[in-house]
């Protein structure tokens, strides 16, 4: 009985991980899209502009799957290509 609620708990804390993931990939692709849409064209180049647009829809495909460390690595491509883009303004 205390292995079974062990597990359980494991699993638990895995299914709350991946939805927290989840959550946080939904803020970072609004707040992305909103950020294009506003000043994209104007401070992107064309190349910068259709690499982002990649990797948002790579995390909206990925955001689908069940698999919690890959949508983690996506998120955080999308966050350092952002934090280089910022850097060389």
């Amino acid at each position: 009985m205390i292995k079974s609620s062990m597990t359980n708990a494991k699993e638990d804390m895995e299914a709350r991980q991946l939805a927290e993931q989840r959550v946080e990939a939904d803020r970072v692709i609004d707040t992305v899209i909103s950020a294009l849409q506003a000043d994209g064209a104007e401070v992107l180049s064309v190349e910068e502009f259709k690499a982002i647009e990649a990797e948002i829809q790579k995390l909206i495909e990925t955001k689908k799957v069940t698999i919690e460390p890959q949508l983690h690595k996506v998120l955080k491509i999308l966050i350092l290509q952002l934090k280089h883009l910022q850097l060389n303004e």
